[in-house]
C-alpha cells in the first residue's frame, strides 16, 4: 500500500505502487510519486519518480531512477542514479551525476561533479567548482556572475578569484593568498597571477650550509650534453633547450 500523509490530502500516488509521502504540500502545491516505489519526504510541489527520493523542500523533481534530492528549490535529478544534495537551480543530469549544493549548477556528463555558483560540468568524468563572483540571490549565470565550464571528458577545473592554496599542516591554521599570487602552497612556493612559477629561495627557510667549489661545478657542467628536442607529445617545430635526466 501507499502511505500518503500532507495537508488536506492534497497529495498524489495514483496508478502507483510502493509510493510514500511523509507530509507537507499545500492546497495548490501537490507532491506527487509518479511511479513505483517513489519517496517524498515533505515540501511542496515536488516530484518523485520510480524508486527515487525527494527528502523536502520545494519545486525539487527526482525523476531518474534511483535519482535523489535532498531539499532546497528547484532542483532536478532526472538521469538514473543522479543527485542534488540542495541548494537551487541546480541539476543533474548524467548517470551518477552530482550537484551537493550551491545555485545554478549543472551535472549533465556521466558521473560528473558540479558545485559552488554556476559551474556548468557537461563532460562524462569532468569536475567543475566555480566561487561566487557577486552572489546575490537575483542574479543569474550571466556576464557579472558568468558560467564555467569543463572543456573535455575527465577534466578538473576551479575557478577560484581570491586564488588557490596547496599544502601540508600539522596544526590548525587560516592560509594566507597574497593577491599577486594565484596558486601558493605551504612550502613558501606559488605561481604568480603573471604565470610566473617561484619558488622560496629564503636563506631563513635553509639550514646546513656547507661551501661547493664553483669551478668544479662550472667544469662539470660545461661537460654536459646540451641539446634542443621536442617531447614525443609534441609536434618537432615546438623546440625545448636542456639535459636529459640520463644525462
Amino acid at each position: 500500500p501507499n502511505l500518503i500523509g500532507g495537508y488536506s490530502g492534497n497529495n498524489v500516488a495514483e496508478d502507483v505502487v510502493g509510493a510514500t509521502i511523509g507530509g507537507g504540500g499545500r492546497i495548490d502545491l501537490t507532491n506527487q510519486v509518479t511511479a513505483n516505489f517513489g519517496t517524498i519526504g515533505g515540501g511542496v510541489s515536488n516530484t518523485a519518480g520510480y524508486t527515487a527520493t525527494v527528502g523536502g523542500g520545494q519545486d525539487n523533481i527526482a525523476t531518474g531512477n534511483w535519482a535523489t534530492v535532498g531539499g532546497g528549490w528547484d532542483n532536478q535529478a532526472t538521469a538514473n542514479k543522479a543527485t542534488v544534495g540542495g541548494g537551487a537551480h541546480n541539476k543533474a543530469s548524467g548517470w551518477g551525476a552530482t550537484v551537493p549544493g550551491g545555485r545554478y549548477n549543472t551535472a549533465q556528463g556521466h558521473t560528473s561533479f558540479a558545485a559552488g555558483f554556476c559551474a556548468k560540468a557537461n563532460h562524462d568524468g569532468a569536475f567543475v567548482w566555480a566561487d561566487c563572483v557577486t552572489c546575490k540571490d537575483t542574479d543569474l549565470c550571466k556576464p557579472k556572475n558568468p558560467a564555467i565550464f569543463s572543456p573535455a571528458p575527465n577534466t578538473f577545473i576551479v575557478r577560484a578569484n581570491g586564488g588557490v592554496w596547496f599544502g601540508q599542516a600539522t596544526t590548525a591554521f587560516t592560509p594566507t593568498i597574497s593577491s599577486d599570487e594565484f596558486i601558493t602552497t605551504s612550502t613558501g612556493a606559488y605561481l604568480s597571477k603573471t604565470g610566473q612559477w617561484v619558488s622560496d629561495s629564503d636563506r631563513n627557510l635553509k639550514e646546513n650550509f656547507a661551501p661547493v667549489d664553483g669551478q668544479e661545478v662550472l667544469e662539470r657542467l660545461a661537460a654536459m650534453s646540451i641539446t634542443t628536442w621536442n617531447y614525443k607529445a609534441e609536434e618537432p617545430s615546438i623546440r625545448h633547450m636542456g639535459p636529459t635526466a640520463q644525462d
